[in-house]
């Protein structure tokens, strides 16, 4: 298991600054997840939204669960583990998985189409 400290708030009020999310390699990354993950050699932690298989590794859009927080996308080949538990001042908590809301993954897919449009019309 993998111990990684959040130092940010997009993950709030889930995992809030300070808290030790506690992560556990291997397996696939499933919709509803929080998944840590590697962006520019630095772990972050985010809910999967929408994993969709792809020839080199799944392709997977995430997001915090703080009201606001942006969409991103990364392989599953970056995926460190998936957090099934935290530490908050002294006590581990168990997290479970939620289902992406439907306006959390009509959001996801119009990220999709709008990059791959500008990949096909660039």
């Amino acid at each position: 298991m993998r111990r990684l400290l959040i130092g940010g708030g997009s993950m709030s009020p889930t995992l809030e600054i300070g808290d030790v999310a506690l992560a556990v390699p291997g397996g696939r990354a499933r919709c509803g997840d929080v998944i840590a993950f590697e962006s520019r050699q630095t772990p972050l932690v985010h809910r999967a939204i929408v994993v969709i298989p792809w020839p080199r590794g799944a392709l997977i859009v995430h997001k915090g669960d703080r009201r606001g927080a942006g969409y991103g996308t990364t392989r599953s080949s970056a995926v460190i583990g998936r957090v099934v538990a935290f530490e908050r001042g002294g006590e581990r908590r168990t997290l479970r998985r939620r289902r992406p809301r439907p306006s959390e993954v009509l959001a996801a897919v119009s990220l999709l189409i709008q990059r791959t449009r500008r990949r096909a019309f660039a």
